[in-house]
């Protein structure tokens, strides 16, 4: 009678060769080498798309609550522009985030915002003091549309 350890053990007769798995390894250990001297070394940023001429730009105070209530005021002109609560949700929200930004690398909080129209319509929202900007295009028209009545004509 033959032994029951011997049909209990398990043999694969289908595995991952020992070079396959060496060369998974080492390309691997390849990419985050790469990737921590990028970072360390702070590399640019190579294969950014262009993003456009500025066709048109206006530096904005933006201040909003979490009702989504907002006052605007033109940096350049001192024009201001109050939004009641719920009226301006989308933009106390990318207000917000810059906002947090700014508190992250201990920038200048009362410094304006740029935001941009470039060739083609693309709208953004730049913000100097930390080198971010705010791509809008991704977030539909109603949300383009709140800032787009905001720059000039």
């Amino acid at each position: 009678m033959a032994d029951t350890h011997d049909r209990l053990v398990y043999r694969p007769t289908d595995t991952v060769s020992r070079n396959l798995m060496r060369g998974i390894l080492v390309l691997l250990i390849t990419v985050l080498a790469l990737v921590a001297y990028a970072r360390v070394t702070d590399r640019p940023l190579e294969a950014v798309p262009d993003r456009g001429e500025i066709v048109k730009e206006r530096l904005l105070h933006i201040e909003g609550d979490i009702t989504g209530a907002a006052r605007i005021a033109d940096a350049e002109t001192g024009e201001v522009i109050e939004y009641a609560s719920g009226e301006a949700v989308f933009i106390t929200t990318i207000e917000r985030v810059l906002r947090r930004e700014r508190e992250r690398h201990a920038a200048d909080m009362a410094a304006p915002l740029h935001l941009r129209e470039r060739a083609g319509g693309a709208l953004s929202v730049y913000d100097p003091t930390t080198g971010e900007e705010v791509d809008l295009t991704s977030f539909g028209t109603d949300n383009i549309a709140a800032f787009a009545v905001l720059l000039p004509d």
